[in-house]
């Protein structure tokens, strides 16, 4: 799938123009720690010097489903040279925050522009509710939002039934017996994507989507993106829901 809608050349292999992997060293950073356990969730407003010139360089790329990965839409890798300050960046605002400990810091990624585009009569069951990245507590997630609308961010949920809103070995094979025998009593969740509190998962909070926005987290949480369905009708890219996702491993002794 090619979603290239501006008129521009892109450069390619070491020709990237790394200015546009600039982070923003005073950009706007808070963190809250929400939930009972509880989850800290880190936000920056102007992340990056030149967000749109990444959101145009990630339209012009060929986009693709990726069979093996839940994801409702479609994704591009991003180049190589993003990784470099991304983790420098990163690890600089979660020492700073005491999401992350002095003595660790990311040292691996991987990232996606992705695109929802999957309408949600087309969902799989484990598309419908909340989910989780990773068990490792030394992974966490981040999105990078490069669209221009409100409402279409990232909640967090609390399983009803354990409690549980982070999801680690000792506690993963209690939770998936607990929701396929809630799928079993209930019935399967609802045709649609996760939006709010429903019989299974309660909300415990939620940051808004803004562009040039980047919300942080551990990847053992659960969590959903807050889709609107009108967000893949249409030709129009600037009504896409288009991110940076990435996953990042931590560590303290790389």
């Amino acid at each position: 799938m090619r979603v290239a809608v501006w008129n521009t050349e892109f450069m390619s292999g070491s020709e990237h123009d790394e200015g546009m992997f600039a982070f923003n060293p005073n950009a706007s950073v808070s963190s809250a720690r929400v939930g009972e356990c509880p989850i800290a969730v880190t936000v920056a407003d102007n992340v990056l010097l030149r967000p749109q010139r990444l959101a145009e360089f990630g339209l012009g790329l060929e986009f693709g489903a990726d069979d093996g990965n839940l994801y409702p839409g479609v994704r591009a890798r991003v180049p190589a040279e993003f990784s470099q300050p991304l983790h420098a960046w990163l690890t600089r605002t979660l020492h700073r925050t005491g999401v992350l400990e002095e003595s660790c810091h990311i040292y691996d990624d991987v990232s996606f522009f992705s695109i929802v585009n999957k309408s949600r009569a087309n969902l799989l069951p484990l598309q419908r509710i909340p989910h989780y990245d990773s068990s490792d507590p030394g992974v966490f997630a981040a999105v990078i939002y490069l669209f221009d609308r409100a409402h279409c961010g990232t909640s967090f949920y609390r399983h009803r039934t354990t409690g549980y809103e982070k999801i680690n070995d000792a506690n993963e094979n209690n939770y998936k017996t607990s929701l396929n025998r809630n799928m079993k009593n209930l019935g399967p969740p609802a045709q649609e994507y996760t939006n709010g509190s429903n019989a299974l998962f309660e909300r415990t909070h939620s940051v808004d989507s803004a562009f040039n926005r980047i919300v942080i987290y551990s990847g053992n949480v659960l969590h959903a993106a807050d889709i609107d369905g009108s967000l893949f009708n249409g030709n129009d890219a600037s009504q896409w829901r288009l991110t940076v996702t990435s996953l990042l491993n931590s560590s303290s002794c790389r």
